[in-house]
């Protein structure tokens, strides 16, 4: 699972899910607007924990 590269709103973190779920990348950002909205202490740091982890895809 990688961060994607060309697909990027914030850090392509959701992109390179959706791409690797097999996914629409719209789907996913929705699901993690409504997380952050709804759980932010959860989805704040999930976010920046897959910021660190995953790598950029080349």
């Amino acid at each position: 699972m990688c961060k994607s590269k060309t697909n990027v709103k914030i850090d392509g973190i959701c992109a390179g899910i959706a791409k690797h779920f097999g996914i629409d990348v719209s789907i996913l950002r929705i699901i993690w607007l409504i997380l952050f909205v709804k759980k932010p202490k959860f989805a704040v740091p999930l976010y920046l924990i897959c910021s660190l982890a995953m790598r950029r895809e080349e």
